[in-house]
């Protein structure tokens, strides 16, 4: 079997293309040819696949030549071939400026297998290349698509003028000994390693118009003189140390100062190296958290994150809970999957006081007084406390074992004792002990003497918060309560932690006072009004199951699909009927369809198309009198007043239990009046 050749033969001649293809087939090729003859005739066969062309130069009705050009405007690669018995020098040279691949004369046909060999295999060569060039085309279009499509700034750095530059420095000794800021010859080496372009990402980190202007920018910003940037990457370059990163910072063209990581895989060798991609991570506001989680300062800005997380962590808390309480009910006692149930219970009420620990620091949290043991408090404080002030300080408690009870809310005691440790803290920056104690005291008129004025006597409970530090002077001791009022540099701390502390004090109907001297240490002094005759709020009787269920129907509002689908089972399950929305508008078209009564709406506070008090408020007009509760792990001022939950507000805290969403439901259900709250 010879190799197969479908060939296209444009010849006027039937006798002359038989001789062609007789004399192929004995130089072993196996032919599938068409003879074409006229110029409508070849425009036809083109349309089909051809491993070759051969055609006469003369015919009667057009010659090769316009034969050849008919090819050409085709778009075809094939190989044209002439044969022809009257083929002079003149015309042959002019075949093959033409574009023809080669000319063999009727005489000589014993030539024509070698060259329909030789061009079958130049014309597979030229495929493979097309295939290949086509291969790097789509590759390039890939990277350069990932490049400029992708969310880190790159920058692409040409390494060629650098080699250069480096083997120049070879010249005066070892390159690593001219690695150092100032050597004349390494900066110069620097300059050479250009930029050569960067992808959306970097131009909008460095507020640049195009990538032409970025180039200009980062290299000017890092060259030597600014973060030594540039020298440390050529040590990279140099001694091939893996992955290179380095943090500098660089002006914006927009004049903002930023901290970038740089980034790239260091070449093996930089001889074969000519391009590396090197990745530019904006940590501005990264190294600016670190810096505040590290000094303690600004708790404002860690309280925003704890705030606008604090919803939708406490909805994830809300399902964890409600559904672990489901299998607890659902798994006897003693088995091995009641236990984990249980496992799993106890860590997520575990994360929600960790939750309620993190909003104390945000003020988003509704305020509501509870009666509480300031010893549990402290005790439970341990694990947020002792991170924050630092290993270099100790912690020592002294608390008093028959303390009694105060009423005011748990999370402002945690930020009281917070803000009065950051302070302390920053009192001792060679470390130190921190003392915080609790005690029973009784205030008679005695204490008027050595004290405010304004402290009536009575029993309260003493928290005492001391630290062996710098301590201050008088002067400063008259002003620690006022608010932005600061000894500390600027940029170092808001001025407003004592402020709010004593705030929280007065708010909860006690007073602070402040002890210090220069190189003594500091000693704040709290009493709060002790409530006698009260049971501490944190152990309390749960309800019996027949005193949560009822027969009302409930209009459930809530926009995280997760938490409405648990708490309709939970209502369903308790008997009662169910209005669902997934937000106010849903809501409002759902009481317009029910005919029925609606006895109560259970809606979260913060939604994306409607907040719930706004939809209090339109569905009062629709059902004047029905009862509204609140539910949300954060709120606004939508239904607080400077953090007090309003009078006459119904209000459930994110994450609850099925249980205690069942007892709020029924408290209100059963009050005598309604959500009258007002803006």
């Amino acid at each position: 079997m010879g190799t197969p050749v479908r060939l296209l033969v444009i010849d006027d001649s039937e006798e002359d293309a038989e001789l062609i293809l007789r004399e192929l087939a004995r130089q072993g090729f196996d032919i599938s040819h068409e003879r074409v003859d006229t110029e409508g005739a070849l425009v036809a066969a083109l349309q089909k696949p051809w491993h070759a062309i051969i055609s006469d130069f003369s015919m009667p009705q057009y010659d090769g030549l316009k034969a050849f050009e008919i090819v050409k405007q085709h778009g075809s690669d094939v190989p044209f071939i002439f044969v022809s018995g009257v083929l002079g020098e003149e015309r042959a040279v002019a075949a093959m400026r033409a574009g023809a691949k080669d000319y063999v004369l009727k005489g000589k046909l014993e030539r024509l297998g070698p060259v329909v060999s030789r061009e079958l295999a130049e014309a597979a060569s030229r495929r493979q290349r097309v295939e290949v060039e086509r291969a790097l085309q789509i590759e390039e279009r890939r990277y350069r698509s990932i490049f400029d499509s992708a969310a880190v700034a790159l920058v692409e750095l040409d390494l060629s003028s650098t080699k250069v530059a480096l083997d120049e420095v070879s010249k005066h000794g070892p390159v690593e000994a001219h690695l150092v800021e100032g050597d004349e010859l390494v900066t110069r080496a620097a300059e050479q390693t250009r930029i050569l372009t960067a992808n959306a990402a970097a131009v909008r980190m460095v507020q640049a118009e195009g990538p032409g202007h970025i180039v200009g920018a980062l290299a000017s910003a890092l060259r030597p003189g600014s973060g030594s940037a540039w020298l440390e990457i050529l040590r990279a370059l140099v001694t091939a140390t893996g992955t290179f990163q380095k943090e500098v910072r660089i002006e914006t063209l927009a004049g903002r100062q930023i901290d970038v990581l740089l980034a790239f895989q260091v070449p093996a060798t930089l001889i074969d190296s000519h391009n590396v991609i090197m990745s530019m991570t904006d940590v501005t506001d990264r190294n600016s958290l670190e810096r505040q989680i590290r000094a303690g300062q600004r708790l404002e800005a860690v309280g925003k994150l704890a705030g606008g997380i604090a919803h939708d962590f406490n909805n994830v808390l809300t399902v964890i809970e409600g559904y672990t309480e489901f299998l607890l009910k659902s798994l006897p006692d003693g088995d091995a999957q009641h236990d984990d149930a249980l496992a799993i219970q106890d860590a997520a009420r575990r994360a929600e006081g960790l939750t309620r620990q993190l909003l104390a620091f945000s003020r988003r949290q509704v305020a509501e007084l509870r009666v509480v043991n300031l010893n549990r408090l402290i005790q439970e404080m341990d694990r947020l406390l002792r991170p924050l002030i630092g290993e270099d300080i100790d912690v020592v408690t002294a608390l008093s074992e028959d303390l009694g009870l105060v009423e005011i809310d748990p999370t402002h005691v945690e930020q009281l004792i917070i803000n009065l440790a950051v302070n302390a803290r920053d009192a001792m920056p060679m470390g130190g002990k921190l003392t915080i104690e609790t005690a029973n005291v009784r205030l008679d008129e005695s204490y008027h003497e050595t004290k405010p004025a304004d402290v009536p006597p009575g029993d309260y409970l003493m928290l005492a918060v001391s630290d062996n530090g710098t301590g201050m002077d008088e002067e400063t001791r008259l002003h620690i309560f006022e608010p932005f009022f600061t000894t500390k540099a600027a940029g170092k701390g808001t001025g407003l932690g004592l402020s709010t502390a004593y705030g929280i004090v007065k708010q909860a109907g006690g007073f602070i006072w402040v002890y210090s001297e220069l190189g003594q240490g500091t000693t704040f002094r709290i009493h709060l009004p002790a409530k006698t005759g009260a049971r501490e709020s944190l152990v309390s009787m749960r309800p019996t199951s027949a005193a949560l269920e009822g027969t009302e129907t409930i209009l459930l509002v809530e926009d995280q699909e997760a938490v409405r689908t648990l708490a309709r089972r939970v209502l369903t399950k308790a008997g009662y009927t169910v209005l669902n929305a997934s937000d106010g508008d849903q809501a409002l078209l759902a009481l317009e369809r029910h005919t029925g009564p609606v006895h109560a709406v259970l809606t979260d506070v913060v939604m994306p198309t409607m907040s719930g008090r706004k939809l209090a408020d339109r569905l009062s007009a629709l059902r004047p009198g029905v009862k509204v509760l609140y539910m949300s792990g954060y709120t606004d001022n939508a239904i607080v007043h400077h953090g007090v939950l309003e009078p006459g507000v119904n209000f459930i805290q994110k994450p609850f239990t099925p249980n205690t969403l069942l007892s709020k439901i029924r408290e209100v259900l059963d009050a005598g009046s309604s959500d009258e709250a007002k803006s």
